[in-house]
């Protein structure tokens, strides 16, 4: 292959792509439901982010495919799943909890990109999407903190006999 040519995908590349979509699908639909059931509006205004940035993403994993001719179709599980309730399923504190857990998530399966790609423009993008993911997590720690609803996640035990010098 020439320099700056651009090689078709390979499967894992294919999966990777696909994978991230579908999750990104599944984060809005969360984001949607939740940000219109929100109690605080400061959780709604970030609910209502979290949406922006999973619908750019599905956008950029399915643009990279569709250059390939693959077809990057993801379910509009918004249509099926999301109703136009208000009635919060949860507390805003367990709302953000969730999301703060899937926005985990959804960082180690970008992380998976970079490990697993071997093409510069999808690693560059890869890259790129982490940092708003992390970004963006950062901003719902922040929320938690502010509301008192983040508490200290267990803890290594270090046993005493280590700890003496």
């Amino acid at each position: 292959m020439l320099k700056g040519e651009r090689r078709s995908l390979h499967i894992r590349e294919i999966t990777l792509l696909f994978s991230n979509i579908q999750t990104n699908t599944l984060g809005k639909v969360m984001v949607t439901g939740f940000g219109q059931a929100a109690e605080s509006e400061q959780v709604k205004e970030y609910m209502n982010q979290g949406k922006k940035i999973a619908s750019k993403h599905i956008e950029i994993f399915s643009g990279i495919l569709k250059k390939d001719n693959i077809s990057a179709s993801a379910p509009h599980w918004n249509d099926i799943v999301v109703t136009d309730s208000t009635v919060a399923p949860f507390s805003d504190k367990l709302m953000m909890a969730i999301i703060m857990y899937a926005n985990q998530g959804g960082m180690e399966f970008y992380g998976a990109g970079l490990a697993l790609d071997i093409r510069h423009d999808i690693v560059a993008k890869f890259i790129r999407l982490v940092t708003e993911v992390r970004k963006y997590a950062v901003d719902g720690i922040e929320i938690m903190i502010k509301n008192g609803w983040l508490e200290q996640p267990p803890q290594a035990v270090i046993p005493s006999a280590l700890t003496k010098t």
